[in-house]
């Protein structure tokens, strides 16, 4: 696995969605856009690790984990 890279409005993303603040829905356009391309980095490490029986319920909660767990 390589190193998961998150910028800060990334980071600032997860955490917001983490804690409820923003849903796919209520999200402003950029917060979408960054949400999406989480999902699109989270899919491909859980494709990558072959995680599925890990994951949870959450995949940002999943992804926030292992990016946490490098540091």
């Amino acid at each position: 696995m390589e190193k998961i890279e998150l910028s800060d409005k990334e980071k600032e993303v997860i955490k917001k969605q983490l804690n409820g603040e923003i849903t796919q829905f209520s999200a402003t356009p950029e917060e979408r856009t960054l949400l999406m391309g989480v999902i699109s980095k989270a899919e491909a490490l859980l494709d990558e690790l072959d995680d599925y029986d890990n994951m949870g319920d959450d995949l940002i909660q999943w992804f926030w984990g292992k990016y946490q767990s490098q540091k």
